[in-house]
């Protein structure tokens, strides 16, 4: 039949008959025969369709591929990028924070060195003080016994042997 169509409800009424059992044996071979070039025609015609679309169904296919394997060079490339920034990174930025922590060791050594040395001229006050004694030059031991406790009570205040 030619524009069949499987929404036509007439195509399902008239193979009504032959499903129900009804008809005779000649008219059963008819309506087999009708079905039969009714399938011929989906098939043919689902044929005919996917034909039509596989062309454009293999293009856009090779098209994805394509795009995969860009994909996929893109991202080695990204991977390259990362790597080499991580080693800039560490290069560089970990020399500035080896820089910073020498900078920071160097200020405390040397206030550690400045608070030795202050802990150097206590202890020589004290020996300057008996030979102040000794002279009997009271003014000056106390002058010198001031300027330690000064210092023992400024820079060097929580610092213990």
């Amino acid at each position: 039949k030619k524009g069949f169509r499987l929404e036509d409800q007439d195509t399902f009424d008239e193979t009504g008959v032959a499903v129900a059992g009804f008809g005779s044996e000649e008219e059963q071979a008819a309506l087999q025969e009708k079905l039969t070039q009714h399938l011929d025609a989906v098939e043919a015609n689902l044929m005919r369709k996917i034909q039509e679309r596989s062309d454009s169904f293999y293009r856009a296919l090779d098209e994805l591929q394509e795009l995969y394997s860009e994909v996929e060079g893109t991202m080695a490339v990204i991977a390259g990028f990362r790597e080499c920034m991580r080693r800039l990174d560490e290069r560089l930025v970990g020399h500035a924070l080896r820089i910073a922590q020498l900078r920071r060791r160097k200020k405390n050594m040397e206030e550690l060195h400045r608070k030795v040395s202050l802990i150097a001229t206590v202890r020589q006050t004290q020996q300057n003080l008996q030979l102040l004694l000794s002279c009997s030059d009271f003014v000056a031991a106390l002058d010198l016994i001031a300027g330690a406790q000064q210092v023992l009570q400024g820079e060097l205040r929580g610092v213990a042997s």
